[in-house]
Order: C-alpha cells, then sequence, then structure tokens
C-alpha cells in the first residue's frame, strides 16, 4: 500500500477550494491524509473541529477507510512555508502532494501522481499542470500579456525544470524542509526546496489545478522579494552578465550628461 498525502496550508480558509482539495479521488491501494493546516489564528477551535467532521464526512465511501482529513491551526501566523513544514512533521507518508488553498484539483490529480511515483522512482518531484480561467478584467489581461503566470505553467513548457511552484507540486519524502526565509505568503521557498532535493524534476501536465488570477502588484512584489534570495543562498547558480537593466539606465545617464556638458562648452546654440 502506497501512502500519499497531501499538504495545503490556508490563510484564507477558502471553504469552496478546501473541499474541492479534500474530495478528490483517492486511488486503490493508496492511503491518504489531507492535512489543512489553517495559519490563521483568529480561526477558533470549535470552528477546526467543525470543519474537520464536514471533511471527513464528505470522503467518498469508496475510500473512506483509506483516507482522512485533519485539520491543524497554527497559534500565530507563521506562513506558507512553515505551515507546509507542521504537515510535514504531521505526517508519515512516503509521498507528498502540495497543493496550494486557493487551487481547484482535477478529481483524477493522486491517480496521475501515483502512477508517476511508481513509474518513476528515480525522480524527486514533479511540477503539475496549472490552468488559469479566461481574464475578466484588464489587470488580468495584463498578467497574461506579461506572462507572470511563466513557472506557474512550466509543465506544459519544460520536460525537465529545474523547480516546480508549490501550487500544485509533489515530491519524494525526504528530510528537506522549507526554510523560513520568504515572505510569508510565498515567494522563492518553493525554488529552494527543489533545488535542495538534489534530483531531477519532472513535468507532469495530467496532474492539473486550476488556478485564479490575481487582482493586485503585491503577489509579484513578494515573488521578487523571495526569488532575489536565491542570489545569496545558491551562489553556484549565479552569473555576471554585462549590462543588465540598471548599469543600462546607468550608461544612458552618464552619456546623456557628458553629452549635455559637452554642448555647453563647445556649442555657441546649446541653449536652443
Amino acid at each position: 500500500v502506497l501512502c500519499i498525502d497531501v499538504i495545503t496550508p490556508s490563510f484564507r480558509c477558502n471553504h469552496k477550494n478546501i473541499v474541492a482539495i479534500c474530495t478528490v479521488t483517492v486511488p486503490d491501494d493508496v492511503t491518504t491524509t489531507f492535512w489543512i493546516v489553517i495559519d490563521n489564528p483568529s480561526f477558533l477551535n470549535h470552528e477546526v473541529y467543525t470543519l474537520e467532521a464536514e471533511l471527513n464526512n464528505n470522503l467518498d465511501e469508496r475510500w473512506r477507510d483509506r483516507a482522512r482529513v485533519r485539520v491543524l491551526r497554527n497559534s500565530e501566523n507563521i506562513g506558507a512555508a512553515e505551515s507546509r513544514n507542521y504537515g510535514l512533521r504531521c505526517s508519515s507518508a512516503d509521498y507528498i502532494v502540495f497543493l496550494d488553498d486557493d487551487t481547484l484539483p482535477r478529481k483524477d490529480i493522486l491517480c496521475v501522481y501515483k502512477n508517476a511515483f511508481l513509474s518513476r522512482p528515480d525522480v524527486k518531484a514533479f511540477a503539475g499542470g496549472i490552468d488559469f480561467p479566461p481574464p475578466s478584467s484588464l489587470f488580468q489581461c495584463g498578467c497574461k500579456l506579461a506572462h507572470v503566470s511563466y513557472f506557474m505553467g512550466i509543465a506544459d513548457k519544460l520536460a525537465s525544470p529545474r523547480w516546480g511552484v508549490t501550487a500544485n507540486l509533489a515530491s519524494v519524502r525526504t528530510r528537506v524542509m522549507f526554510r523560513n526565509k520568504f515572505p510569508k505568503t510565498g515567494g522563492g521557498e518553493d525554488i529552494d526546496y527543489c533545488l535542495r532535493l538534489e534530483g531531477p524534476v519532472i513535468s507532469l501536465p495530467n496532474a492539473r489545478v486550476e488556478h485564479p488570477w490575481w487582482d493586485d502588484y503585491g503577489h509579484f512584489f513578494r515573488w521578487a522579494i523571495g526569488d532575489g534570495r536565491m542570489v545569496d543562498l545558491f551562489k553556484g547558480y549565479t552569473y555576471r552578465t554585462f549590462p543588465n537593466s540598471a548599469e543600462m539606465l546607468l550608461i544612458f545617464f552618464v552619456i546623456m550628461t557628458i553629452s549635455s556638458i559637452s554642448q555647453r562648452h563647445f556649442s555657441p546654440f546649446w541653449f536652443f
């Protein structure tokens, strides 16, 4: 019997998405615990018990003896990475599937991951596919045109990316944990986690979830903060290139300044 657990950190406690995650099909010969880690201390104890009871009652009778839901609550807001670690410490599974609380997974997602784990025991992690709905606002259209969601859909672009995003990521159970060096809302911790697994990451586009568009710039700023820390954490992957954007601006202003000074000194018509 294979043991595959699902870990979902949640601050929003989006009921629809959490129910969708906990009602995916559990494959034959697989036991699963859905670990929902509530990272919102305002969520009361009786709400935790009520939610856990509801989610367990929603389990399909066909696999109710092989699946269960556990809802955990942090006493303080510790962030997505540490919440995943809480789930990892509680889990004893052989394989872990990370799903974000704003995703809607396909019913067969665990079936696809199970087959991948069994057919590719050499692989450390699988990057699942992510779909976005059609954009419904100018901001969402801008996000699509700017390709800010590029790595969210990396499973459809590269067969073996260096990392996948934790919105839909599955990995073999190892001693590797998420490091508390990134923004609480996420950004960079998935890169850090996959690189420290020290093994191949393979795309698995058939293991799909739907992810909503964003409606503010905050996510991208926090991603930049977290991703920027990779430079210090993984110096072996860094390289120097000239000129970059900042250096181009500096060169431009230096040339413009020199040009302006030259005109003033050597042209009697500089003031025109």
